[in-house]
């Protein structure tokens, strides 16, 4: 079976870039346009690894990783934001996050991010 990778963004193009290579690299993905919508699939189902946007409208990415800490939800995280600056990646890694990208995603990056991650959780 092959990994599987939920991608929690808003921005709608950002979703079907990442959904189309992740397809293309063997991963099964599944999308949701909110933090909300994130957390309803994550407290779903285990996930190989989740893809958050960090500056999301309502539930932004660190509400979404609070909540996956208080929730139990297991799958590592990668954080994925326009939004630079050490506070935030600090922020992010300080909540579980295994990694921080900064977007535009380049296509080397996130693969070497994913086989970091997915390498450290065994697959």
């Amino acid at each position: 079976m092959s990994a599987s990778i939920l991608v929690i963004d808003d921005d709608r193009m950002t979703r079907v870039l990442l959904k189309r290579r992740l397809e293309r690299d063997g991963y099964e993905v599944a999308l949701a346009e909110s933090g909300a919508r994130g957390l309803e699939l994550a407290r779903a189902a285990p996930y190989s690894l989740i893809l958050l946007d960090l500056v999301m409208p309502g539930t932004s990415g660190l509400d979404v990783l609070r909540a996956f800490q208080v929730d139990g939800v297991r799958s590592p995280v990668v954080m994925l934001s326009a939004e630079g600056g050490e506070s935030h990646v600090d922020e992010c890694l300080r909540l579980g996050a295994r990694g921080y990208l900064q977007k535009p995603v380049m296509a080397r990056d996130l693969a070497e991010m994913i086989d970091q991650v997915l390498g450290a959780a065994g697959g």
